[in-house]
């Protein structure tokens, strides 16, 4: 949910020119502040100059002026379709972090409304995720995984009628303690020759840095707890370059597994949480559902997901705008079209 400039024009100019690749809805650039999350993790495991030259280029924000500047450089930079913001203190990962104060994040959260943009919110820790609550932020892009969902919690989100984006699979990464899962899915048959080079490798490691400081119990009962409590729960991976024990597609699979495992969803509930729940909550009315003229964006399995929520990854075809994905076409033949 956040990308640098460069690399947004990229993914689009991928997305116009090749139909296998997936529509892109960014932030843009993150609303951070000096020395703020991600800078110091980015800084720890890479130190090039290439790196240090973007991290100088970011917009650190201060006060009102800042943000109005920032919103404004983001919009014409990269046609940003939200705003996100990082308040992140590094609790869950044994740190001591700098993060926004309070009346930032509320100065981000007003201007960026005032310019009809939602705001999402990087926080992992309780105390974290009421701060940006408070603020108004419209979602969370992780939940906590620091100590056990509090009341205060649960009531934060009820009364912003927040969303919650988990990220379970990366929080099982962050703990060490997904791995078991994390190998399971990388070793499943139905996912060879579907994913990138290095992606089942990488699903095989843990990102590690919350060992001893976290645990993703917190994380799954959070969701049980916003599940009751009917906080809307949108499903996604994090699935970002580098991070390990995640990858691209199938972390999705690896996540909506955790909801009906781990955290009491239906496999129909889990489903909508990646389609209908995130297309109504972001305002996008042209997806998330069948329906004449919504986009062509369908997926194919063998089975029912919605008795087994496994049989989502037996994948028979993709199609993007009503066009097939070019890795199934010799299994259903050229000119498989969805108008």
């Amino acid at each position: 949910m956040h990308n640098e400039a460069p690399h947004v024009a990229t993914i689009r100019k991928l997305y116009a020119e090749d139909p296998d690749t997936s529509h892109y809805k960014t932030s843009g650039q993150a609303a951070t502040i000096e020395n703020g999350w991600p800078i110091p993790v980015i800084t720890a495991v890479d130190k090039s100059p290439e790196t240090a030259a973007e991290i100088a280029a970011w917009p650190k924000l201060r006060d009102r002026e800042g943000v109005q500047k920032y919103l404004e450089w983001n919009a014409r930079e990269t046609g940003n379709d939200y705003v996100k913001v990082m308040n992140e203190s590094g609790t869950p990962i044994g740190l001591q972090l700098d993060q926004p104060s309070s009346e930032l994040l509320r100065i981000i959260v007003d201007e960026s409304k005032q310019r009809g943009f939602l705001v999402v919110a990087h926080s992992m820790c309780v105390k974290d995720t009421l701060q940006v609550l408070e603020a108004g932020v419209d979602g969370l892009t992780h939940t906590i995984c620091d100590r056990p969902p509090t009341d205060e919690l649960v009531a934060a989100y009820k009364k912003n009628n927040a969303w919650c984006n988990p990220t379970l699979a990366t929080i099982g990464s962050l703990t060490a303690e997904g791995r078991e899962l994390q190998e399971k899915f990388a070793h499943d048959e139905r996912v060879k020759g579907l994913l990138g080079e290095g992606q089942s490798e990488k699903m095989c490691s843990c990102f590690e840095m919350g060992r001893g400081h976290s645990k993703v119990e917190y994380a799954y009962e959070s969701v049980r707890r916003f599940k009751q409590a009917g906080v809307d729960v949108i499903a996604g991976s994090d699935a970002a370059g580098p991070l390990p024990g995640i990858a691209y597609g199938i972390s999705l699979h690896h996540e909506l597994t955790l909801y009906v495992d781990k955290c009491g969803f239906t496999p129909r509930e889990a489903i909508e949480s990646a389609t209908i729940v995130p297309a109504r909550r972001f305002r996008w009315d042209d997806r998330g559902r069948l329906a004449p003229g919504l986009r062509a964006d369908l997926v194919l399995v063998e089975g029912d997901p919605l008795e087994d929520i496994d049989k989502l990854l037996n994948l028979r075809g993709v199609w993007r705008d009503g066009v097939l994905c070019s890795v199934y076409k010799d299994v259903l033949g050229e000119g498989v079209g969805v108008n």
